[in-house]
């Protein structure tokens, strides 16, 4: 295991080993991609989730939110959602540091929200969508609003109430897709 900065290290040398476990991670994250990426990360997860701690605590906010943009979805899979939705809120907390409400805004829906439509409370995850829709069109992020309308479709879709609805929001959140030219989220929403 890595050397981490919970231990009695001063400050500056800490900062130093923080830096390079950011620079072994980002090339270790980025050279594994897909399965490779899922298969790879989990014995290095604990790690990876203190440095984003550390990095939290010495205020780096940017790295913390590439961090969980980059394995949140890893927890998932690892069935560790209970830390998908502690370390969202963590980066959550660094998007307000850095007053980013709409990079907030999409780890809420994403990381978290996800989250808890796949444990099973929708109630939960449809609140987090509906404030995400009402914080995209305040902030006129056509991306959140499409996400949002996106989430809400499919969870309207699963819950079997309303079909109409959740074709009218799946449809929207896909024009939008295409009209921003984003083929990867055009192909997500399809499904």
């Amino acid at each position: 295991s890595f050397l981490t900065t919970s231990g009695d290290i001063p400050p500056e040398l800490a900062k130093e080993v923080i830096s390079t476990l950011k620079d072994f991670y980002r090339r270790f994250i980025s050279d594994n991609r897909g399965l490779d990426r899922l298969n790879n990360i989990e014995p290095e997860i604990e790690n990876i989730l203190k440095l984003m701690e550390d990095c939290f605590h010495y205020q780096q906010y940017d790295f913390v939110l590439w961090i969980m943009d980059e394995t949140g979805i890893s927890l998932e899979h690892l069935g560790r959602w209970e830390q998908r939705i502690r370390y969202g809120y963590l980066a959550m907390e660094a998007a307000d540091a850095l007053g980013d409400r709409c990079r907030r805004a999409w780890i809420h829906a994403y990381d978290i929200g996800w989250t808890y439509f796949y444990k099973g409370d929708w109630e939960q995850a449809r609140k987090i969508f509906e404030e995400i829709l009402k914080i995209g069109r305040e902030e006129n992020d056509r991306r959140l609003i499409a996400l949002a309308q996106r989430n809400l479709g499919i969870l309207i879709r699963e819950e079997g109430r309303d079909y109409r609805r959740a074709h009218q929001l799946l449809q929207e959140s896909l024009d939008i897709w295409k009209a921003l030219g984003d083929e990867r989220w055009q192909a997500i929403t399809e499904g």
